[in-house]
């Protein structure tokens, strides 16, 4: 890390990545993503494809070609390594784990920052419109993650935005959202958390259901700030991790958009909806023990590719762990003979 960048002033513009178009084009620079050029399905290939690039810790796979939706593009694992958290930081992707750490505390020590709020006119998210009876989610490439899913999730990589109905305060969450149809989205909200809290206490009981804009493809930062359970407000996080954060007017519009780094969809989160068959990312050959399918093809840029784990932060990962386990057995023992 150097000594520039921790001069800077708070509030700076840290060079990360200020969308996810960016962010790709980043990692493809570093190496650190690979374009796939051919055909992807969207039932189960896709995933199958993303999780065997965490699994061998290869570059995030863009998949610019997909079955039955042409024009279309998938993006998977954008911060499964530290290389690709330090791109979305803005760090060099070189940078270690005690590194990210230092620049991760720092920055979110630092004074909160307000985002900035934009035109409508201004907002990528707003570049392609559907209202009325042209609102359909079958037209997005949702994909079947894993054989067994109990639908198709739109929600993977996305924010929930919500807007305190007293309060006034924006909350983002990354909670999960399958579509149950071409209107229509089902996935679990638990009581204890923010958006469970607001639902639960306000919109339920006055039997009202309650307005939310779905923000899909977000920049790295802001799906880091919708994911981070932390105190401040995640419009305010986003730009203390790295720059300020931009908003397109308020919770209210909700209108459906369309190729831009965010879609809002028109549906109320209604409790009778909830009821989706599966739940979220339900796995069933896991528990009737049935094979994940596989791909039909690994793409030809997957293969051979150099293995991008950090194996000092693995083994040190490891040593901690076998401590923590061995003290875990000692106190069992210890209680075992006091017993």
């Amino acid at each position: 890390m150097s000594t520039v960048r921790k001069e800077k002033a708070v509030g700076a513009d840290y060079g990360a990545p200020d969308s996810n178009r960016e962010f790709i084009d980043m990692l493809l620079k570093t190496g650190d993503a690979v374009a796939i050029e051919q055909e992807v399905d969207w039932d189960n290939e896709a995933g199958a494809i993303v999780r065997r690039a965490c699994e061998l810790g290869a570059p995030a796979p863009y998949m610019k070609k997909i079955k039955d939706y042409p024009g279309n593009s998938y993006f998977g694992a954008p911060l499964s390594t530290y290389r690709r958290m330090a791109v979305s930081l803005g760090m060099s992707p070189d940078s270690t784990l005690p590194e990210i750490s230092t620049e991760y505390l720092r920055r979110t020590n630092s004074d909160p920052i307000e985002p900035v709020v934009i035109e409508r006119s201004a907002a990528p998210c707003k570049e392609n419109v559907w209202m009325g009876d042209d609102v359909d989610l079958t037209k997005l490439p949702v994909p079947l993650v894993h054989e067994g899913d109990g639908g198709r999730y739109i929600g993977t990589w996305h924010a929930v935005v919500t807007k305190h109905p007293i309060r006034g305060d924006y909350n983002w969450g990354m909670y999960r959202q399958m579509m149950y149809d071409s209107r229509t989205m089902c996935g679990a909200v638990f009581p204890f958390s923010d958006l469970g809290k607001t639902l639960n206490d306000y919109y339920l009981p006055r039997g009202e259901a309650m307005p939310f804009a779905t923000a899909i493809g977000l920049s790295p930062l802001a799906a880091m700030a919708a994911c981070a359970p932390s105190p401040i407000p995640e419009p305010e996080l986003t730009g203390m991790l790295g720059r300020r954060a931009g908003g397109a007017g308020e919770v209210r519009d909700q209108r459906p958009a369309g190729a831009g780094q965010r879609r809002d969809h028109p549906r109320r989160r209604d409790h009778a909806r909830l009821q989706g068959r599966g739940g979220p990312l339900r796995r069933v050959h896991r528990l009737s023990h049935q094979p994940a399918r596989l791909p039909r093809h690994l793409p030809r840029q997957l293969h051979h590719l150099p293995q991008q784990r950090d194996d000092d932060h693995l083994q040190h990962g490891r040593a901690r762990r076998t401590k923590a386990s061995c003290c875990a057995r000692s106190r069992s023992a210890s209680n075992w003979r006091s017993s």
